[in-house]
């Protein structure tokens, strides 16, 4: 089959089986639109045919069912370090309203922490490209990938795995089980957001991180996290 590669693929990518949109959107269950997006944050890979249609890479679809999402090399800007004095939290959700009041009791809280906010998990994956946070936070429900397939993403990155992550889901255990479960390590709340627990989880992370910070300055080997 004769295709080019996207400028950000290399040419062995040319040898791989290829998808069109149409077949991409019914293994995923999501629009086209959402293929579009997935193909133009590096989530999945794609190249053009001579006559100018779409082709997405099989082992990328393969790899996002599975939760092996890995972002295309050179489509993420260049990571970008946490404030040494400060917490930073990624917060993916999908629902503007509630987006809004983590804002807000956050910002009222005095926390010492710096929030991020992502949509979804493509967002996420983008935004866990260009910094490292000590919290991710996350809904469940979102499109076009979804909480699990973050979560899933994450364990399997031996740097990111050490984050501190927590799950806030209106989704009961036998729904969360039928999907596919989350790992032992991740915290799960409750929808709505339990934000008196949520703050009280943030304050004992962000006092732990001081308390390693301090502790780093007398023993250069200890990092914070």
């Amino acid at each position: 089959m004769g295709a080019f590669p996207d400028s950000k693929l290399t040419d062995t990518v040319e040898h791989e089986e290829l998808l069109t949109v149409g077949e991409v959107t019914g293994l995923l269950g999501v629009s086209r639109t959402s293929v579009q997006k997935m193909v133009d944050s590096g989530v999945l890979l794609a190249m053009r045919t001579p006559g100018g249609h779409r082709r997405i890479v099989r082992s990328s679809v393969q790899a996002l069912l599975s939760g092996q999402l890995q972002l295309v090399p050179g489509t993420a800007s260049a990571a970008v370090p946490a404030p040494p004095s400060g917490m930073t939290v990624l917060i993916v959700e999908d629902n503007p309203t509630t987006a809004l009041s983590y804002q807000k009791v956050l910002r009222r809280s005095r926390l010492p922490i710096s929030c991020e906010f992502a949509t979804d998990g493509i967002e996420a994956l983008l935004k866990l490209e260009r910094f490292r946070p000590d919290v991710l936070i996350t809904d469940l429900q979102m499109e076009p990938v979804d909480g699990f397939r973050l979560v899933a993403a994450v364990q399997n990155d031996a740097e990111l795995a050490l984050m501190a992550q927590v799950v806030v889901t209106g989704l009961d255990d036998d729904e969360i089980a039928r999907r596919g479960g989350l790992p032992p390590n991740v915290l799960l709340y409750r929808k709505p957001v339990p934000w008196d627990r949520v703050l009280g989880f943030l304050e004992a992370h962000a006092q732990r991180r001081q308390l390693l910070l301090a502790a780093s300055q007398h023993h250069p080997g200890l990092k914070a996290g």
